[in-house]
């Protein structure tokens, strides 16, 4: 089969991937500021960023250990276009339409949605052991809800503004 230059890559999506969780990461970062007044929801903002390095760490390293040829090959169309779908979504946008933590906890549920989807179930059967994407997956949405539970009710979450 030939690759035409526009097919993508499993390099390409590798790097796409982590420009998306570099992104993550950023907007993590500014949540935490934006809370700072907050304490229990900055230290939750920055637990997720934390997360969010280390899936670029993960990422950065499922990549390094891939042949050239293997980061040559053409990666499926439809988990491409989930990736740039990812890519779409706005960190900068969705900073801007944030007035409480509640808008903040919904906003990170839809892109945990997203980042959680058939892109990474794709990426951990791909270039990790089983073991591992078992115990990864667990542990992430484990972790990650437990972390947003700390964020109290909605009511509660209502009533924290974001600071600028």
């Amino acid at each position: 089969m030939s690759i035409s230059p526009s097919t993508p890559t499993i390099g390409a999506l590798l790097d796409l991937l982590v420009e998306a969780e570099r992104a993550s990461l950023a907007f993590h970062l500014r949540l935490a500021k934006m809370f700072a007044h907050q304490p229990e929801a900055q230290a939750v903002w920055w637990e997720m960023a934390a997360d969010e390095a280390i899936h670029v760490w993960l990422l950065e390293e499922a990549r390094a250990q891939l042949t050239p040829e293997q980061l040559a090959s053409p990666v499926d169309p439809e988990v491409w276009e989930q990736a740039r779908a990812i890519m779409a979504l706005s960190p900068e946008e969705a900073l801007n339409r944030l007035q409480t933590l509640e808008d903040a906890y919904q906003t990170v549920h839809e892109l945990e949605h997203y980042e959680f989807g058939s892109v990474l179930d794709f990426v951990l059967a791909e270039f990790f052991p089983a073991d591992f994407q078992r115990e990864f997956i667990q542990s992430q949405l484990r972790e990650h809800l437990a972390r947003l539970a700390r964020l109290r009710t909605a009511e509660w979450r209502q009533g924290v503004q974001a600071v600028r």
